[in-house]
């Protein structure tokens, strides 16, 4: 956690209004819903590519891109997660007044762990240099990051999947 103290405040703040940005909007949203239940994608990972394009930095490497997914898998597995299960679970009641309040609370602890998930991602930007110019276009350069990702998963997007990614990456850039 100590990176996160060692940067800039105008770059935390660049990366905590892009996350912002990307989750309200309803297209990327649904999209990122979409890819995590069939493959377990992180939104967040998505997120970060993208905005690691935006800003000018280098390509993730798959080493890179391993560190970040061990430096986080941890925290997802054993904060992160549960508090969505839970909250799938609550979702349908969220309406009636018992539930209500009970769902509302459940929201901001799945908030609140999912940004201590992108502070713990920020720790890749030590590894990382900006670049002078993009050689190719940052929508082209977050997709490449996109998909060096999940062939670190070793997963393979169905090709009707991709488009979900092309509507992510065109949405956030």
């Amino acid at each position: 956690m100590e990176i996160i103290s060692e940067l800039s405040a105008e770059l935390k703040q660049s990366f905590y209004n892009f996350a912002s940005s990307f989750f309200q909007n309803l297209e990327i949203e649904d999209a990122c819903l979409s890819l995590y239940e069939k493959y377990k994608v992180n939104a967040n990972m998505l997120m970060l590519c993208c905005w690691l394009a935006k800003e000018n930095y280098q390509r993730l490497s798959k080493e890179q891109i391993n560190l970040i997914v061990n430096r986080i898998d941890c925290w997802c597995e054993k904060v992160l997660q549960p508090l969505i299960n839970l909250s799938y679970r609550v979702f349908p009641f969220r309406q009636t007044m018992r539930f209500s309040q009970t769902f509302q609370v459940i929201q901001d602890c799945v908030n609140n762990a999912a940004q201590v998930e992108r502070s713990l991602m920020l720790e890749i930007l030590k590894y990382l240099e900006k670049q002078d110019g993009p050689e190719v276009s940052n929508m082209n350069f977050a997709l490449g990051n996109i998909f060096r990702y999940l062939e670190t998963l070793q997963i393979s997007i169905h090709k009707n999947d991709l488009e979900k990614i092309y509507r992510i990456t065109s949405n956030a850039i």
